[in-house]
């Protein structure tokens, strides 16, 4: 092996299985490395958050709060701990960025990892945890680095450890790029909220359409949370009107969303254009899409501030009905625009009318709706906070209590009117009796590949 001005890189890959880490193969052939402080070894280790269930690290860290984060490299045969003296490490656990603190100890040398703040929420939700570590190894002789790798967890909760041993993949020649970087792993986007009612973070899961019918756009197809219990749903990829509807017609900046209308006569108003109304399926794909996206949060990244609060701008209740974008467009705060993760732009998602949706993940009315348990209701934030929207009551029913479990005769609506105010969002969620037509409920139409698809007779939701 080269020392020199090369790297040492270590790929680990964690196996997480029912509570306990899958122990390494054959151990590989050792080999003689002479390391010196001036020769860095980087260390990289990837894997799966694939313990939602508890498993393998402990049941305490699904819930608990992750303060310390120890890495040792030890011998397959014999525990010969190998001295570890940390230069920088990041960690990103969560998609939260975790920082190095040397950690000297009397048997061994190692370090641990800490919030600026010295905690940090873990839920579980990234895709990947990547941690990086640059360190250089004692000037002694390191005879195997064909061992194991001992992850030990501390967790406030449970106060004990949870320790991981995992084989290490082997040593690697690799050329120094120059800027001390072996390769550059993507950082897990921040998926935010989510994991404190145990949803599983959204992801895009496929490319929008290429091609939409005049006047739509793309939406990438996605995979939603369903449940508090990490079931989730895959959506495909679907073309919207970026407009509330009015009628038949395809809406623009200058249409005046139509309002006063049944859930019936906005099924065959979407019918009558070769679409449909949109379903309550790809609404919340529509809505998971909008928290993914920079460009929605007041901060400027996912999860930092709020979402760009619904419209209901003051400014803007100059009329007895919904407004034309053209009328009030999104230069005034809080603004109508949402942008999507594809550079996509939809309007008056959460704010301006309510709009009825075809809740197909139940085949019409839901069957229960409660406001982080229901599968059509699974928003990464408490109801009415940052600007995710609220869960109403409506009908005498409330869509926050646990005992509602009838909803027939309903059908969802979602997103909030001009006089919702924080409660607007793209998750605001009320109903309505199908049959009845409400001033300030309009709706919003879909196509699910092209227009030519022939379009849905007006059905009547299934009642539970």
């Amino acid at each position: 092996m080269n020392t020199g001005k090369n790297l040492i890189s270590i790929a680990i890959s964690m196996v997480l299985a029912q509570g306990v880490a899958a122990e390494g193969g054959a151990a590989q052939e050792a080999s003689s490395i002479v390391s010196t402080p001036a020769t860095p070894a980087q260390f990289k280790l990837e894997f799966p958050a694939a313990h939602a269930e508890g498993a393998v690290v402990g049941r305490g860290w699904n819930y608990g709060v992750l303060d310390e984060f120890d890495i040792y490299m030890w011998r397959e045969n014999g525990h010969v701990w190998m001295e570890i003296i940390p230069i920088t490490a990041q960690a990103f656990i969560c998609g939260v960025s975790f920082s190095v603190k040397q950690d000297r100890k009397s048997y061994f040398s190692g370090f641990k990892l800490e919030t600026e703040s010295g905690q940090g929420w873990c839920n579980n939700l990234a895709k990947r945890h990547v941690f990086r570590f640059t360190t250089y190894p004692s000037t002694r002789q390191i005879p195997d680095l064909t061992g194991s790798f001992e992850v030990i967890l501390n967790t406030v909760g449970n106060k004990h450890n949870h320790s991981l041993r995992l084989p290490a993949a082997g040593p690697k020649d690799v050329t120094d790029p120059g800027n001390g970087s072996i390769e550059d792993t993507p950082t897990p986007k921040a998926c935010t909220g989510y994991g404190e009612h145990g949803y599983t973070c959204p992801e895009v899961i496929g490319e929008a359409p290429a091609v939409c019918p005049d006047g739509y756009v793309g939406v990438p197809a996605m995979r939603i949370p369903l449940d508090a219990e990490g079931g989730t749903l895959d959506v495909d990829a679907f073309c919207v009107s970026p407009f509330a509807n009015a009628d038949a017609a395809v809406p623009d900046r200058q249409t005046v969303p139509q309002t006063d209308l049944s859930f019936f006569q906005a099924q065959e108003n979407c019918a009558l254009g070769g679409a449909r109304l949109i379903r309550e399926s790809q609404w919340m794909a529509l809505a998971h899409n909008i928290t993914l996206a920079d460009a929605n949060w007041s901060g400027g990244k996912v999860g930092k501030g709020d979402i760009k609060g619904g419209f209901n701008s003051e400014q803007c209740k100059t009329g007895t009905g919904p407004l034309p974008y053209s009328t009030c467009p999104d230069s005034l705060a809080p603004g109508r625009a949402r942008v999507l993760t594809n550079g996509a732009t939809v309007y008056d998602v959460g704010g301006n009318l309510w709009q009825w949706t075809f809740h197909d993940l139940e085949t019409g009315v839901a069957g229960e709706f409660t406001a982080l348990g229901g599968d059509q209701v699974a928003a990464p934030y408490e109801s009415g906070t940052r600007g995710m929207g609220a869960f109403m009551s409506f009908g005498g029913l409330d869509t926050d209590a646990d005992s509602l479990t009838d909803w027939s005769g309903y059908a969802p609506i979602r997103g909030g009117d001009r006089g919702s105010a924080k409660e607007a969002g793209p998750f605001a969620l009320s109903g309505g009796v199908v049959t009845e037509a409400y001033p300030d409920v309009g709706f919003r139409c879909a196509v699910a590949k092209s227009r030519h698809d022939p379009a849905p007779e007006p059905t009547e939701p299934s009642r539970q």
